[in-house]
């Protein structure tokens, strides 16, 4: 089952809905009209819901056109209940820049609060936190409310808060990346700690914040340290040099025996030297199924997912082979494909470079592919 679905696209950036976001709404719809028994009420509680949400997007959106303005681009916008996420292609390399992104989302979020409490001040409302979340507070009072609560939790300095990656980017000057994130994550962790308690005393929303807070540093610390163990490593020392290509043409009978033959799990399928899609190990069982070990190989092959240069930089790949759904892509260049990295041979180079962190060695991969042609 899909959990997300895309929604539209903004920015050129494909916007997506979390499923769990449309139970918060019903959750929201049920307690106001529980608590309340009016179809007003109701509905002033869910528009006060969108709105906040329709402002978490542009907060990631600052995100998203800060880094795009310094090259890295953004693959999606996912909302969630507890708020959205704007997925980079990857992090920018350079402090400053980090800096300036992780910025942008608090800044539109203070400008939406003070375009909305400039309008409240003007209408002679009362521009103040207790009234606009109190029963009597109105929409353009919560939006200014809302906006700037969300600024300011955004700049907590705890990991991965908007906050904390200020904070990692700053110490990552003196000490570097990966000192700095488990750092920064650390006090991330103690702040969900904290906010659990707190949850548990009678906010359960506490409690998924503090999920999220503890989930999500150690994730990024994680992705740090991939990133430190690849370093500069190209995409070519992460392929696969030694696997048999299929044609469009063959039956599937022939990836059968190939597999039963050998370990390879994924075949490209190659015509007049290029890559025209990827015989996975799941899309070769449902072609059986569905048609046959006599059918043709073009029947049950999906699009690869991507093609990428030899010297592109693995740990830039990263972000992007973790992001599909076969987890695999092709390395080719314009002599034709030279090999393919899947999530399996990347956690085996992972590996290894661990085990020789501090070792008196180093192990030279990589090499100009040999793949076994048809017949």
């Amino acid at each position: 089952m899909r959990w997300t679905y895309p929604i539209g696209r903004v920015a050129g950036i494909e916007l997506k809905l979390h499923l769990t976001f449309l139970l918060l709404i019903g959750w929201i719809a049920v307690g106001t009209w529980s608590a309340a028994g009016t179809l007003r009420a109701v509905l002033t509680e869910v528009t006060s819901v969108l709105l906040l949400f329709s402002g978490v997007v542009l907060h990631e959106l600052g995100h998203a056109l800060t880094a795009r303005r310094r090259g890295v681009g953004t693959r999606d916008i996912t909302l969630l209940p507890i708020g959205g996420v704007a997925r980079l292609d990857r992090m920018p390399e350079r402090p400053r820049d980090e800096i300036a992104v992780a910025l942008a989302g608090p800044l539109v979020s203070f400008g939406i609060a003070a375009v909305a409490g400039g309008a409240v001040v003007l209408s002679g409302q009362t521009l103040d936190l207790a009234t606009a979340f109190g029963p009597d507070g109105s929409l353009i009072q919560r939006v200014a409310g809302q906006n700037l609560m969300l600024g300011l939790f955004n700049l907590l300095p705890a990991f991965p808060m908007d906050g904390g990656r200020v904070l990692r980017a700053a110490l990552g000057i003196r000490i570097g990346p990966l000192r700095a994130t488990r750092i920064a994550a650390g006090i991330g962790r103690v702040l969900a700690a904290g906010l659990g308690f707190l949850g548990l005393l009678g906010n359960p929303v506490l409690v998924i914040i503090a999920l999220f807070l503890w989930i999500g540093g150690g994730l990024e610390v994680a992705e740090t340290e991939t990133r430190h163990l690849v370093g500069d490593l190209p995409a070519s020392a992460a392929m696969v040099t030694n696997f048999d290509a299929l044609d469009p043409n063959d039956p599937l009978e022939r990836a059968v025996n190939l597999t039963l033959a050998g370990s390879q799990r994924h075949y490209p399928v190659v015509a007049n030297g290029q890559v025209v899609g990827i015989l996975t190990d799941a899309s070769l069982l449902a072609g059986l199924t569905a048609r046959g070990a006599a059918s043709p190989v073009a029947a049950s092959m999906s699009a690869i997912g991507a093609t990428v240069a030899p010297g592109e930089k693995l740990a830039d790949l990263l972000p992007r082979l973790n992001g599909l759904r076969d987890g695999v892509v092709a390395v080719a260049d314009a002599g034709g494909l030279r090999g393919l990295i899947d999530r399996d041979n990347l956690v085996d180079l992972l590996r290894i470079r661990n085990a020789l962190v501090g070792g008196p060695g180093q192990v030279e991969t990589g090499g100009a592919a040999r793949h076994r042609p048809n017949g």
